[in-house]
């Protein structure tokens, strides 16, 4: 396996709700489906994420996927440019556990240049998942050198202490949200370098999202979680960082809360918040940033649909100037479009009803170079199970 190059991507995510008018509902045009990669040494075709970062710096980018039915991390080349998007996305191993993984970052850890590979498993046998990051062409090792059961579900990749290193932050399906804070150079290729932080109680979380709330200059972590556990109920929240990691709630708890995502809406210049929660797919929360914190919910009314929703991104995705939210849903209609027109938001749906019933946070990107954006997504269960594109029509 060859070494990896530089990161060179960055993502937009957002998600969001008080009732208002109900959406307009349609089915939309036509959202040609590529499916570019599968993966089932263990079976199952399932992938539960996809990150997309430019690996072999040719300008295009590549897509690293998690895969829960599939047990490893995989790499799929972007086709070379001028190429039909047809061609194959090139599909190579990077991790391989064999355990369910449900998420997959790339950063460089270790400070040689080079991207090294995390990837999060949820279950190991009776124990907990783990958090594995493969060196070239090394071993991987398991920060999660305890195995307390925590079944983790997601990697936050940041420099939390400013320090220059990457750290880590995870939280899982039990009741911890964990800080492994990274000893820098060589030292970071050794587990047991890393200091390993419990920062908050906090059961199933299902995102993770650093940045400087209070305006104070050190990065604070936005968190949206689905379970209740003693002291901390579900919903989303931010935690103030000190000794301490003080929580202070931004909506309304009690809620299942999903993937969060976070973009400008209301086009004022400022990243605000759009919450999904598990309970319905009718609506979303936003809360608009203002200095110092967020504001308590406004709603937008979501498609109408009895699915739950699982996560969503943010852009203007039909070209006319106004941020748009992709949402997807766990069921039988998994992915939407919703637009918005002086305030007032319509809903299509992008992807067959036969394709799958279970998807996890879109990303947008221009996958064909064509100068829109298309949706990128992890299908984990039905006919079209694994990694694909959705094809912007415009």
């Amino acid at each position: 396996m060859t070494r990896w190059n530089t990161l060179a991507a960055a993502l937009l995510l957002i998600g969001c709700s008080v009732p208002v008018a109900a959406a307009q509902v349609a089915q939309s045009g036509p959202w040609a489906w590529h499916r570019i990669a599968v993966y089932t040494p263990a079976g199952g075709a399932g992938s539960d994420g996809v990150s997309l970062l430019d690996f072999d710096g040719d300008g295009d980018l590549d897509a690293l996927g998690a895969w829960e039915s599939g047990h490893g991390i995989t790499l799929s080349m972007h086709p070379t440019a001028g190429e039909d998007e047809e061609q194959p996305w090139n599909l190579s191993e990077l991790l391989g556990v064999d355990q369910p993984m449900e998420d997959a970052e790339a950063a460089d850890f270790d400070g040689d240049g080079e991207l090294d590979i995390i990837g999060v498993s949820v279950l190991d046998g009776a124990h907990g998942g783990g958090f594995w990051i493969r060196f070239d062409d090394s071993a991987a090792i398991d920060l999660d050198r305890h195995r307390n059961n925590n079944r983790w579900l997601n990697a936050t990749v940041v420099d939390i202490d400013a320090d220059g290193d990457l750290d880590v932050l995870g939280g899982g399906q039990t009741s911890r949200l964990n800080l492994w804070s990274n000893p820098g150079g060589a030292l970071a290729r050794v587990s047991a370098n890393w200091l390993e932080t419990t920062i908050a109680t906090a059961k199933h979380v299902m995102a993770i999202l650093p940045e400087d709330v209070d305006g104070d200059g050190d990065l604070d972590l936005i968190v949206s979680q689905r379970l209740s556990v003693s002291g901390a109920p579900p919903g989303l929240y931010w935690l103030e960082q000190g000794a301490a990691w003080a929580r202070h709630d931004i909506g309304a708890q009690g809620l299942a809360g999903t993937i969060t995502c976070r973009g400008d809406i209301d086009g004022d210049g400022d990243a605000d918040l759009v919450q999904p929660y598990w309970q319905y797919g009718d609506h979303l929360h936003l809360h608009g940033r203002v200095p110092g914190g967020y504001l308590a919910a406004v709603s937008i009314p979501g498609p109408r649909t009895t699915d739950r929703a699982k996560g969503c991104a943010i852009g203007d995705v039909d070209g006319d100037g106004d941020a748009d939210i992709v949402l997807a849903l766990h069921g039988s209609q998994p992915i939407w479009l919703g637009t918005q027109d002086a305030g007032a938001w319509s809903w299509s749906m992008l992807s067959p009803l036969s394709w799958g019933n279970k998807t996890d946070e879109p990303v947008l990107s221009d996958v064909d170079g064509d100068g829109d954006l298309d949706v990128f997504v992890s299908v984990e269960y039905g006919q079209q199970a694994g990694l694909g594109w959705l094809e912007n029509p415009r």
